[in-house]
């Protein structure tokens, strides 16, 4: 019982605490007086495209296999892929909130974030069939001859 409470606030704080830190540590730059704002909106879009999913996927594949908690993998699953698509909402009220709008985006914004948010899900399920596949694959036990 102990373990699987120690696994669920591990999955739990770290997917979300890593998710939300990140774009909340880059909010007060998003409202500096400059107006280039593409290196920061590539960071963040880099950051739920690729960073995120293999954050996420491997540290949470290796406390799985290490606290032997493999039949609630496919929750943290869950879990991975609901913070891809807070990451990708979080990139958009960060950008909404300095220059655009929240209400009324431009077809472009929701097509760049639907992107985003899509590439991210499919970075994440490749990495997640991969460990499912670890995971739950049978090993061929050999007879010695």
């Amino acid at each position: 019982m102990k373990n699987h409470f120690k696994y669920w606030t591990f999955v739990l704080l770290f997917s979300y605490g890593l998710t939300t830190s990140i774009h909340y540590l880059l909010r007060p730059l998003w409202f500096d007086k400059s107006d280039e704002h593409t290196g920061l909106t590539t960071f963040e879009m880099f950051f739920t495209i690729a960073i995120l999913p293999v954050a996420l996927v491997t540290t949470i594949y290796w406390v799985t296999k290490k606290l032997d908690k493999k039949n609630w993998f496919f929750l943290s699953a869950i879990i991975i892929c609901s913070c891809i698509y807070l990451s990708a909402r979080l990139h958009f009220i960060n950008w909404a909130d300095s220059i655009g709008s929240r209400t009324h985006p431009d077809n472009e914004t929701l097509m760049v974030m639907a992107f985003e948010w899509q590439v991210g899900l499919i970075v994440t399920l490749i990495g997640l069939t991969i460990c499912f596949v670890r995971i739950y694959r049978k090993k061929k036990i050999v007879l010695p001859t």
